[in-house]
């Protein structure tokens, strides 16, 4: 019985064993026991700055010195170029508004000249048909060779226009009298014709006779 009992309480004993050793091998701790507290190392203290001597601090002073004055060098070239930049761009802009004015001073020059010309042509116009108008009165009055001998010195466009101002009667006589002088007249004649025609065909389509 007492040998039981001990065989008993040591399986225990080695099945308790073993999940300790279980415990400390998965853990790395040691059940029931409280681990060091790691004690904390003194800091070093840093080595204390080098004294400066008075020619370290003289050196140093200068050195600081001719850092500043570079420095300052370089600003007064940006400074310089900025400003010349600024003035390039001032004159620039300066340029581009008297061009301006200049070319809006040329269009409304341009404009005037335009509307003088177009009332030129308007008046020139208005007087030659007049200066025509006498003209077809006056070969009214003419004997029809005569007048072909007039007609025959000016441009057939003209002719064309002084022919459809008179009557149909006295235009047809002064036709007629060009075809009497020969083959010279007969062309003059046909000149004449065509001349009539295409006015009429300009007329139909709007656009203005010409003087």
């Amino acid at each position: 019985m007492i040998t039981k009992a001990a065989l008993l309480v040591i399986s225990l004993i080695c099945v308790l064993l073993v999940v300790v050793l279980a415990f400390i091998m998965i853990t790395g701790q040691i059940p029931f026991h409280e681990p060091p507290v790691p004690t904390e190392q003194p800091a070093t203290p840093a080595p204390p700055p080098p004294a400066l001597t008075p020619e370290s601090r003289s050196q140093f002073i200068n050195d600081l010195i001719s850092a500043l004055q570079v420095r300052e060098l370089e600003l007064d070239a940006k400074r310089h170029q900025l400003s010349a930049r600024e003035q390039k761009l001032f004159l620039q802009e300066k340029a581009m508004v008297e061009i301006t004015e200049k070319f809006t001073a040329l269009q409304n020059d341009l404009a005037a000249q335009q509307v003088r010309l177009e009332n030129d042509i308007a008046s020139a116009g208005k007087q030659s048909r007049v200066n025509l108008q006498r003209i077809a009165e006056m070969c009214s009055k003419m004997d029809p060779a005569s007048a072909v001998d007039v007609l025959s010195e000016m441009d057939a466009d003209r002719v064309a226009v002084i022919l459809s101002m008179l009557d149909s009667r006295p235009a047809a006589k002064i036709m007629d009298a060009a075809t009497e002088k020969g083959p010279r007249g007969a062309v003059t004649a046909a000149r004449w014709a065509e001349a009539i025609e295409r006015m009429k065909e300009e007329s139909s389509s709007g656009e203005e006779e010409p003087l």
